[in-house]
């Protein structure tokens, strides 16, 4: 599966993904808002273009415009000096391009599950709201996403999505919470098909003797007598105990 990925992603590449270069943003690779979000949190007005001028072998690179009117300069940026998110988020970014092709169209019938190993790797809070906008039109297209995490940001936007389910305008609020146009019918269309879908979370816990034990967490209750439910897993037991100790610093 992992070879026929690599073998679709490589002829993406050379029969049409790439326009002149440019492989973000590209016009016809997603929504126009995933797009905008993508390009704030990530790139931050940088083209990703595929360039061989230095050589044969074409390489990966940023290039930014400059703001002078007169003559702008372009500063182009190797891979190996982009930011920790910047690398991270291009193969993903790529994969998600193969999964979500130009137009409306459902899911490729070959592949029924999208993993995403910890998508928050390197990325800032707001980059991997931008991811969690994405997996979003992943589900509404009809895939099973499997994702791991050690990010709360991510388990927020699994909490808000199950929190949401039934409520008075739903598909709206979620494009709020994820920074949405909540005027587009297509984008409302993506958040109403995503919430239609069950999630489980698990957690799982490394025990000395080499077992890993797992637990279901999926209504992440912060009123839960579980522990582990309480803490989401133990990404939230900072947060909680900071509140806790400045509660008794006041009283």
């Amino acid at each position: 599966m992992a070879e026929r990925f690599s073998e679709a992603l490589l002829t993406s590449l050379n029969q049409g993904l790439v326009r002149k270069g440019k492989i973000f943003p590209h016009e016809r690779r997603l929504k126009d808002p995933f797009r905008e979000l993508i390009d704030d949190a990530v790139f931050h007005g940088a083209t990703l273009k595929l360039d061989s001028t230095s050589g044969r072998r074409k390489q990966f690179v940023l290039e930014y415009v400059g703001e002078q009117t007169v003559s702008p300069t372009n500063v182009i940026l190797p891979f190996n000096s982009w930011t920790a998110g910047q690398r991270e988020f291009t193969p993903m970014l790529l994969g998600l391009y193969h999964l979500l092709p130009a137009g409306r169209g459902p899911k490729k019938t070959e592949i029924q599950w999208a993993v995403l190993e910890e998508p928050e790797m390197g990325l800032h809070p707001k980059a991997i709201v931008a991811v969690m906008a994405l997996v979003l039109d992943l589900l509404a297209r009809g895939y099973k996403v499997a994702m791991s995490t050690h990010s709360p940001t991510v388990l927020e936007v699994v909490w808000g999505m199950s929190r949401l389910k039934g409520a008075v305008r739903a598909p709206e609020l979620l494009c709020e919470m994820l920074e949405l146009p909540s005027n587009r019918v297509d984008i409302l269309r993506t958040a109403e098909r995503a919430l239609e879908k069950t999630h489980t979370v698990v957690y799982f816990q490394h025990r000395t003797n080499g077992r890993v034990v797992s637990q279901d967490i999926s209504n992440l209750d912060p009123g839960s007598p579980r522990r582990q439910e309480l803490e989401w897993g133990g990404l939230a037991g900072f947060s909680a105990r900071a509140s806790d100790v400045i509660a008794k610093s006041r009283s």
